[in-house]
């Protein structure tokens, strides 16, 4: 290659720009994106959106200059937009939104979209009946557009006539999409409930400047808490470093335990339930609380305490790796996990022991009527008391529908032909708190100077079958 070549190419490359940021020159990224598989573009855009929880840039999509808490649209008639959950008239009617999308989208951005909104409709329907429906315009005069028109922001509710929802670069992730919907639906940020100085607390010394305003409350006669308990869970709620001067410390702070705010991965289940309660769909239920109240992360059963004569062996939190439990061959493996499992309506939203630590659990999607098994091996024969703690949720499970399958836990002995007893089981679902569980394995029951502990776990034939254990400890001596 001559001097002359070496030039041209030279020339090419910093004049030809690179028009991949904006959705106009996306082809070549979405051509790209064809060729692969689609298992593995869907991987990609989960761990995108776990990423999005934990990471936090000084100018996020959705922290605008100019909208209300950062991506409301209040700019006409702010009145009419103060709470659509005491303006009824704000409502789509019979849930049913009607949307548009630009054409300068490329088509992996509206298949986003789209699942964004399948996914509301699918989690706030009961027993086959649409809570709520996203239509695509064809003449109807109210509608939502999706536009990149900059940043993320909405409008709350039905303002009528067209009204714009703002998904410009950076906003094209499910869980950002789920939440400007909510806001299209009638939904404020979490944060700003009347009662929310119970649940957190504002670090107001580092908010950027001139963005104080976004951190206001509504006071007691300007918005519907629906008799819904405070959710850290919401995907409403804002991230403990929303508009931070310095992102080394947070904005808001939980005053309940530590759980993970704002995440945008999924619905909970109390948004779930509040969509439901708006639009006067079947499946809302009420919800007992006191105030103030932690709806994820206090447990709600507390075991009798383990006294100093009963010394602890070994203990796992799964916060520093599987503490020597290994999965067991030609069975499915158990997962380690931080935050809520990728399916709503199932599985927990934290672990047990800080609310920000990991866990393991069993992946029912697409995987369904599988045995999950790890053992912990070489323990010592004596009496053994075993303590650990679980989860096995499925919403709406019905007597006549299972959803969740078993967790069992056996004791292994015997070298030759090693036998399995078992030491504890459940089956079903037992509700969305971790639970409990203990069990003794008597010396006498043992047939080897070692044996094994092995947890089992067993999906049924629906994705709302995630089981999850944490903080398993191993007792000398019997349990109290």
């Amino acid at each position: 290659m001559n001097t002359f070549e070496l030039v041209v190419i030279f020339l090419f490359i910093i004049l030809v720009p690179n028009a991949e940021t904006t959705f106009s020159g996306a082809k070549c990224k979405e051509e790209q994106q064809a060729k692969e598989p689609a298992s593995t573009r869907s991987d990609e855009l989960a761990e995108k959106e776990q990423q999005q929880t934990k990471e936090h840039k000084s100018s996020p999509p959705d922290e605008l200059e100019g909208k209300y808490e950062g991506d409301i649209d209040i700019s006409e008639t702010p009145d009419k937009f103060r709470n659509a959950m005491l303006n009824k008239d704000a409502r789509w009617p019979n849930g049913v939104v009607t949307y548009s999308i630009v054409s300068s989208y490329p088509t992996w951005a509206v298949d986003v979209f789209k699942s964004a909104m399948r996914e509301i409709e699918a989690n706030t329907s009961f027993n086959g009946q649409e809570c709520i429906t996203f239509k695509e315009r064809t003449f109807e005069i109210d509608y939502v557009e999706l536009a990149p028109i900059g940043g993320c922001y909405s409008r709350v509710g039905v303002s009528g006539g067209k009204q714009p929802l703002s998904l410009g670069a950076g906003c094209e992730r499910k869980g950002t999409v789920m939440h400007e919907l909510l806001h299209t639906l009638g939904f404020w940020h979490e944060q700003s409930r009347a009662d929310r100085d119970m649940y957190v607390k504002v670090n107001w010394t580092n908010i950027r400047d001139g963005h104080s305003g976004n951190f206001n409350k509504f006071a007691d006669t300007s918005i519907d808490h629906q008799d819904m308990p405070y959710d850290y869970d919401s995907i409403m709620h804002y991230s403990a470093y929303a508009f931070a001067k310095d992102y080394k410390y947070p904005t808001i702070i939980p005053l309940i335990g530590k759980p993970f705010i704002g995440q945008r991965l999924h619905l909970s289940d109390i948004d779930i339930n509040e969509i439901r309660k708006l639009y006067n769909c079947q499946g809302a239920v009420s919800v007992a609380f006191t105030t103030p109240v932690s709806t994820t992360f206090v447990p709600t059963t507390q075991p009798v305490p383990i006294g100093p004569d009963v010394p602890l062996k070994w203990e796992c939190t799964f916060d520093e790796g599987m503490c020597g439990l290994e999965n067991v061959t030609d069975y499915l493996e158990w997962i380690p996990k931080r935050g809520p499992t990728p399916s709503s309506r199932t599985g927990p939203t934290m672990d047990h022991t800080s609310g920000n630590g990991t866990y393991v659990y069993i992946e029912a999607s697409n995987l369904y009527q599988k045995k999950y098994r790890m053992v912990k091996r070489r323990l010592r024969k004596r009496n053994t008391c075993v303590d650990f703690w679980y989860h096995m949720y499925s919403e709406n499970e019905e007597e006549s529908d299972h959803h969740v399958g078993y967790l069992r836990f056996y004791a292994e002995s015997g070298n030759t032909e090693p036998t399995q007893l078992l030491a504890w089981e459940k089956t079903r679902s037992q509700g969305n708190k971790w639970l409990n569980g203990r069990f003794t394995v008597r010396k006498s029951d043992l047939s080897s100077k070692r044996w094994n502990l092995i947890i089992e776990g067993e999906t049924l034939s629906s994705f709302k079958s995630d089981i999850a254990v944490d903080d398993i400890k191993v007792y000398r001596g019997k349990c109290p």
